[in-house]
């Protein structure tokens, strides 16, 4: 039992290591100016446009991205801090919920804003790859954390098997075309081209 703990545990910190290096590349510089334990403040009010049909300014889109990207990586961060807890009590639940239903509708409020609008020239390739990306991301993240919560429930008990480690294996190569190094090179050379500033990437 415990040479089986001990296996799920290095997979468990394997691919969050992983994870983090494809979601997020801040860590880096982040674990040198905050403390490790700090987490972004929730925002009060995710991104929302009641546009339709409109000609987006540069100025405009810009400040958008930014929004999407910094609310996205304010609730990914609490959510995964949540998430990485055992046994969380019914208050820990309701903010969990409430912060994923907070992101799903981040990403599908910005979604509806560049679809329904018209952007300007040279932003809308970049614009929809980095969406696509973030929201790519965060399907992985969800998967991947409720199944690694199944593995470490299950690894305390005898209902630990091998076909709860593959799935986690058949997750992440559901993703890895979509969420990779490269892609998210891609976003990052479109926001630092178009001078756009996130607390989401930083080089």
């Amino acid at each position: 039992m415990n040479i089986k703990k001990f296996f799920v545990l290095i997979m468990i910190s394997l691919l969050f290591f992983s994870l983090t290096a494809c979601g997020n590349s801040t860590e880096k510089s982040k674990n040198q100016t905050s403390n490790k334990s700090e987490l972004p403040a929730i925002p009060k009010q995710v991104f929302s446009s009641s546009k339709i049909n409109e000609n987006i300014s540069k100025k405009e889109i810009k400040k958008s991205v930014s929004k999407y990207l910094d609310t996205n990586h304010a609730l990914i961060e609490n959510i995964k801090s949540l998430s990485n807890k055992d046994n969380l009590n019914k208050n820990e639940l309701k903010k969990l919920n409430s912060l994923t239903e907070m992101n799903d509708k981040n990403d599908s409020n910005f979604s509806n804003f560049i679809q329904n609008n018209n952007l300007p020239n040279g932003y809308k390739d970049g614009v929809f790859k980095t969406k696509d990306y973030i929201t790519t991301a965060n399907q992985y993240l969800n998967k991947l954390n409720t199944q690694i919560q199944k593995v470490n429930k299950n690894s305390n008990s005898d209902n630990l098997s091998i076909k709860d480690i593959d799935k986690i294996n058949s997750i992440n190569e559901q993703y890895k075309k979509d969420v990779n190094g490269k892609k998210q090179k891609e976003v990052e050379t479109f926001l630092k081209d178009k001078n756009i500033k996130t607390k989401a990437f930083k080089g």
